[in-house]
């Protein structure tokens, strides 16, 4: 039987390359994307034993891997200036050759075809189809593309959804299976129910205990549906009566 994987074991790999290892297996939130000492810490508690012998033979190959280093570079630098200046060159000419990169070409400006073709991949990685939106079914935070993902699953597979239990009932709660969900965020096709919840949430469940999310709606943030005197105000009357601005809005404007 394999020994247990240990985050030594992991050294030689860098964050990205452990994420990309483990994307179809674990789910990373966003601190832990930052900091790899917890990267490593929730790597190393719930890898499965499957994935264990695949991260250490990376971690092995890159290890392997040694780059060898020119120690009289300096002093040649120094004492034959005119044949560095040559290599130089001669390497600025090989990668005109390999990667097309022409220096004469700095600064200069762009035909009317590039210019069209950068502003139709502006406007299709900012367009409502590249970023969309959706709610996430524990919290109701509205969560889109450029903040955290949203992850459609089915009711039975949420893991320990008992800590969407509401503690108290109110006869306006939407509850499925006794789980107080969202509305907005939840599909029903025949037999089978689906919620929409965000990564920071799906984090939090992952995680065993007896307490509810911090954000979510069972821990007493319920506040019922929106009033239809407030679902028809325009922009900027919600603006008028808000208390806080938790986001900037950015708007095109057309011709009609």
């Amino acid at each position: 039987m394999a020994s247990a994987l240990q985050a030594e074991d992991l050294a030689p790999l860098s964050m990205k390359e452990i994420i990309a290892c483990l994307k179809d297996v674990l789910h990373f939130s966003r601190e832990e994307r930052q900091k790899k000492d917890l990267l490593l810490e929730k790597v190393v508690k719930f890898t499965p034993p499957e994935q264990v012998e695949f991260l250490r033979t990376a971690a092995l190959q890159k290890s392997s891997i040694r780059q060898p280093v020119c120690q009289k570079r300096k002093w040649e630098d120094v004492a034959h200036p005119r044949r560095t200046a040559q290599c130089l060159d001669k390497g600025e000419k090989e990668l005109d050759d390999e990667d097309g990169y022409e220096p004469l070409k700095y600064l200069m400006l762009p035909t009317e075809e590039e210019r069209k073709a950068c502003y139709c991949k502006f406007y299709e990685a900012t367009s409502s189809v590249a970023l969309p939106a959706g709610i996430c079914g524990a919290c109701a935070r509205e969560c889109g593309a450029m903040d955290e993902n949203l992850e459609r699953m089915a009711l039975s597979d949420i893991p320990n959804s008992y800590r969407l239990v509401p503690k108290t009932l109110h006869p306006a709660h939407d509850i499925y299976d006794g789980r107080l969900f969202q509305p907005e965020a939840v599909e029903t096709d025949g037999q089978h129910t689906f919620v929409s919840i965000c990564q920071v949430c799906l984090d939090k469940l992952w995680k065993p205990g007896d307490k509810p999310l911090r954000y979510s709606l069972a821990n007493n943030l319920w506040i019922g549906r929106i009033p239809w005197q407030l679902q028809v105000l325009t922009f900027p009357e919600q603006l008028l009566i808000a208390h806080l601005y938790p986001r900037v809005f950015v708007f095109k404007l057309f011709l009609k």
